[in-house]
This record gives C-alpha cells, structure tokens and sequence, in this order.
C-alpha cells in the first residue's frame, strides 16, 4: 500500500490513517475482527511486515510445488 501512495502522490500518514479508519468502520460490526485489528495495530510494525513477506513467499513456493508435482503426475499417467 505505501509503494502504491508513493507513485500516486500523497501523504502516506494520512492515507494510513484514512485505511485505518475505514478498515475500523467495518470491524466495529464484527467483534473477532476487530480484536484481531487491534491486535495487529499493537504489534511491531517492522516483524509485521517480515512475517507477511515470509508469508508471502511460502505461499508462491507451496503453488509451485503442488503445479511441480501435479505435472510430475500428469507426466507419469500420460507415458503409462
């Protein structure tokens, strides 16, 4: 999000501020949402963003480990 207010001009607090606002608009209606913004907003901010590139990456390599193997197996059935 703030790579995306970067190249749009702006003022990143602000926007961040804004998100958050919304995104708390919407969660005051759902109780288990909202105790898992807070929980997430008490964080650190920087191990936040670690966990979500570590995330991020584990869940390209499982897809492409699962296509890897669904065309190992593809392979396999079609020479048999």
């Amino acid at each position: 999000m703030k790579a995306q207010i970067r190249r749009e001009g702006g003022d990143e607090q602000e926007r961040l501020e804004e998100s958050s606002a919304w995104a708390n608009g919407i969660a005051a209606q759902y109780p288990r949402l909202r105790a898992r913004i807070a929980e997430l907003g008490a964080g650190d901010q920087e191990e936040l963003k670690a966990e979500s590139f570590e995330f991020g990456v584990q869940t390209i390599l499982n897809g492409l480990e699962a296509r890897l193997a669904a065309t190992a197996n593809a392979s396999a059935v079609q020479t048999r």
